[in-house]
């Protein structure tokens, strides 16, 4: 007994603690069977593997012929595609709402958005989505590779040197070592997760330890004593892929720096030191968790016994008419038949009974009726109803609005493991972010597909996104991660004018995002508070004449509606100045121009007289527009449709009104 931490000794100490411990952690998984209910639910989901696409045998002499009906897998991929088939809007939070902080979120957005697309958080996620819904949990982790990214020169040794960037690995239950005797996912002081890396790259990288690490056993050796989730059969080939072990532990009372260590085996540790990130860079998904326990729980361990019985219902079925699909005859003893040919036919002759033909190929009508009851039984579990599935209700008595309301039923079920995916992708897109605070020392290029704001977005350093605290997630409505419900919108956002090219009705459709129909308001309002900071300051801020001007105004007003702002005369000089300026562009500006942008008129514009000499419906030196036809602004500004007293044609003089 040390009076030391097992985390807090010595490097060779620490590894081979750490490696007792993960030998426990798998032990505990054998002992409790959860390697086999993981490796079980993987069989199941993947029956096509195991089968290789045909029906198979069963029985002491092969008698039986199975068929495996996977309706598990069908049901799993709908739970998935309804959580992570939309990509997530990543939304990046400031530490303060100023100019210059939003402009940092603009980057932080291109930032993640090219880490979806380009650098493989997409796919890494969407794994681990998957293997939460079909096991319990997966696992991401997200960490600072310095040996990829931009080039930066070579070394002394002629080598190419790189900036480093973020990377993303996707990880098994088995891969995750950590304390089984934890009560909750978040008490987890520790994790060990593993990593597969190509021996010779990893000797090339440390020739200090290249004996070593080419002497280590591949993944597949280790497999009998640490297992993987896929079942071995027969190896027939070597791998060149070792496993490297990457303990984490958080910084703790007993541990204040944390700890980060890698190694191949006990003789070849690569890396020892505290730990750099600010939680242990592992990030787990999970359906829920299980209650006293670290546990995590998913719908589809209740499926894996029904699809069971449906697949045995089938091979019933089946092996009856593989076993009496041709025809039987019955014939009862001392027929006397015989049987000539004569031009290809069979003729059967004498005989003092007729042939009997025997049905044995009848199955009863409850074997198919259980099936479909087990059927329906699955999608009642998962949540996955029939018209999600595209079984439409075949007596037509239901409406296209009870059909939508039954699809979104199945996306208010999944939301349980919808919020564990919101904070999951929420963590590993603020990790990203982090990753780049922390250890960038470049310019790194973001590539942006689909936007206008590459001026913001094409390069960025660490400091151009120092603000950025954390990311928020966006998921989305029903009504916008279904086909029907992107219909709707867009037939609402056309309504109200917001759609103005075919391809942003193209790109609402297929992604449900609104971006194309509220970009351009928002640069509007990031504009208007960025001149709100310099009038709140008491400097000038530029007007243009195609501004929303109204929206601009009533906007600007704001910073002169607390009692210090009016108290200082530059303040009020520099708002009110502006706000005149606007106001002055808002009544001279062409009113077609206004009237492209959907900006209303001034006030008491359709009240001012037309310009002199100017064509009819042209606005006086206001900027407002003329007076419809018939209304002379001199007489009392009678408005359209209002009926006056007819001139006299030899005195050009108005008759008197009556009521005068």
């Amino acid at each position: 007994m040390t009076d030391t931490y097992w985390a807090a000794r010595p490097t060779a100490e620490c590894v081979e603690e750490a490696e007792k411990r993960i030998d426990q952690w798998f032990e505990h998984c054998r002992t409790y069977g959860k390697i086999d209910l993981w490796r079980r639910m993987a069989d199941a989901y993947y029956a096509g593997f195991g089968d290789k696409g045909l029906t198979g045998e069963a029985g002491d002499q092969g008698e039986l012929t199975t068929v495996k009906v996977n309706h598990l897998h069908n049901l799993v991929e709908h739970i998935v595609t309804m959580i992570a088939g939309q990509t997530p809007v990543f939304s990046p939070q400031a530490g303060n709402s100023d100019h210059a902080a939003t402009a940092q979120t603009v980057i932080a957005q291109g930032l993640l958005d090219a880490a979806t697309t380009q650098k493989g958080l997409e796919p890494e996620s969407k794994l681990a989505v998957k293997t939460g819904v079909l096991m319990g949990e997966g696992f991401m982790s997200v960490t600072w590779d310095p040996n990829i990214g931009p080039d930066v020169g070579t070394s002394k040794e002629g080598l190419p040197q790189t900036a480093g960037d973020v990377s993303y690995c996707y990880h098994t239950p088995p891969d995750v070592a950590r304390d089984p005797n934890a009560d909750r996912w978040t008490q987890h002081k520790w994790l060990a997760a593993r990593y597969p890396v190509n021996r010779w790259d990893l000797a090339a990288m440390r020739p200090d330890l290249a004996d070593a690490i080419h002497s280590a056993p591949s993944k597949l050796d280790t497999a009998g004593k640490r297992d993987r989730l896929i079942r071995e059969i027969k190896r027939v080939e070597e791998s060149d892929e070792v496993w490297v072990w990457r303990l984490y532990h958080v910084k703790s009372p007993s541990l204040p720096s944390g700890r980060m260590m890698e190694w191949v085996t006990p003789g070849a540790i690569l890396s020892d030191g505290p730990l750099p990130y600010d939680e242990i860079p592992v990030y787990r998904v999970a359906p829920e968790d299980t209650i006293g326990i670290e546990r995590g729980y998913t719908t589809a361990f209740d499926l894996a016994a029904p699809q069971h019985v449906i697949d045995s219902e089938y091979s019933t079925t089946l092996s009856n008419h593989s076993a009496f699909g041709v025809q039987s005859i019955w014939v009862p003893p001392g027929a006397n038949l015989t049987v000539e040919e004569m031009s290809g036919l069979k003729i059967v002759k004498g005989g003092t009974a007729k042939p009997e033909p025997l049905n044995l190929v009848e199955t009863p009508a409850e074997v198919q009726q259980f099936a479909q009851t087990m059927v329906q039984a699955m999608e009642v579990i998962s949540g996955v109803n029939a018209v999600r599935r595209g079984n439409i209700d075949s007596t037509g008595k239901l409406s296209g609005a009870a059909y939508a309301l039954i699809d979104a039923k199945a996306l208010e079920y999944a939301a349980g493991i919808q919020t564990s995916y919101r904070r999951f992708m929420a963590d590993a897109a603020t990790a990203t972010v982090r990753c780049y605070q922390k250890f960038a020392t470049s310019e790194y290029v973001v590539k942006v597909t689909g936007k206008s704001n590459r001026s913001y977005s094409d390069t960025f350093t660490k400091d151009k996104i120092s603000q950025i605290q954390k990311v928020d997630v966006e998921l989305g409505n029903p009504l916008q991660r279904t086909v029907s419900g992107r219909l709707q919108l867009v037939q609402m956002l056309f309504d109200m004018q917001l759609l103005k090219t075919p391809e942003q009705v193209f790109q609402v459709i297929t992604t449900g995002r609104l971006e194309p129909a509220t970009e351009g308001m928002a640069k509007e309002l990031d504009n208007i508070k960025a001149e709100n900071e310099l009038l709140g300051e008491g400097k000038p801020a530029v007007a243009i004449a195609i501004d929303n001007h109204p929206l601009h105004i009533e906007e600007h007003s704001g910073v002169l509606s607390s009692p210090e702002s009016r108290e200082n005369p530059e303040i009020v000089a520099a708002v009110t100045a502006h706000i005149q300026e606007h106001i002055g562009l808002w009544t001279t500006t062409d009113p077609m121009v206004l009237a492209s942008r959907r900006i209303p008129p001034p006030p008491m514009a359709a009240l001012a007289g037309p310009t002199p000499g100017a064509p009819s419906g042209v606005g006086s030196p206001g900027g407002a527009p003329g007076l419809p036809p018939g209304v002379n602004p001199n007489e009392g500004g009678q408005m359209p449709g209002q009926p006056q007293m007819p001139v006299n044609p030899q005195t050009g003089e108005r008759a008197p009104d009556a009521k005068a």
